[in-house]
């Protein structure tokens, strides 16, 4: 039925892209639907991040839902440039960032995406390299994105919030569990297509820390 759905939703996603060929310009009714795939992705990097962390799935599962995580994110979490709003300018960015935190400290600290993936769990390695035993994390909320809007530079971005919970095992008990509440910059990035077919398509950027809480 997953399967299914996500089929169903690509054809829908792809006949709406179709659309959008020879047009710069999103329609409301557009931005709702770009809205509700922007919701499918953060979901899907929800989904991909809880199977990185699985233990009881293959060394094979466990990489591809870390190469499909990637694919979520500006540059694929390498570097990528973006119009910055505030500064009214283009910024180059070194990687897509991520920020964690703790209810054991008072502030939050940021890392390339990257990074933490792979301190989850390193495909070249097989192993983590957190100091748990097993970790589950896991969605807490549904996932809710603002309004849309046109950049300077032509594209479109937009902030989503999500709800996650952590819990960190060790001799086979809970040593560690909060939730976080994060948002997330999303995308909407123009592109011309190698066959010239010329698309709008949403892509997922910086993370950020806006509280955490014991579970």
């Amino acid at each position: 039925m997953k399967h299914i759905k996500i089929l169903l939703s690509l054809l829908l996603f792809s006949l709406f892209t179709g659309n959008l060929q020879a047009q710069k310009e999103l329609t409301d009714n557009q931005k709702k639907i770009f809205q509700q795939r922007i919701k499918q992705k953060v979901d899907e990097f929800q989904s991909s991040l809880s199977s990185v962390v699985d233990k009881k799935l293959s060394h094979q599962n466990r990489s591809e839902s870390v190469t499909n995580l990637f694919k979520l994110f500006m540059g694929k979490g390498e570097a990528y440039s973006y119009y910055d709003e505030d500064l009214d300018r283009r910024v180059n960015s070194t990687g897509v960032k991520i920020q964690t935190s703790s209810t054991n400290r008072a502030y939050s600290s940021s890392q390339k995406l990257k990074s933490y993936i792979y301190k989850l769990y390193d495909p070249a390695t097989g192993k983590s390299k957190m100091n748990y035993e097993k970790i589950v994390i896991e969605s807490a909320d549904a996932v809710r994105v603002d309004n849309i809007q046109k950049s300077a530079n032509g594209n479109y971005e937009c902030v989503a919030y999500f709800t996650q919970k952590f819990i960190g095992y060790r001799d086979g008990k809970i040593t560690y569990s909060d939730k976080t509440s994060k948002k997330i910059r999303c995308y909407i990035i123009y592109k011309q297509l190698p066959s010239g077919k010329e698309i709008f398509e949403a892509f997922l950027g910086d993370i950020y820390v806006l509280s955490t809480k014991k579970l």
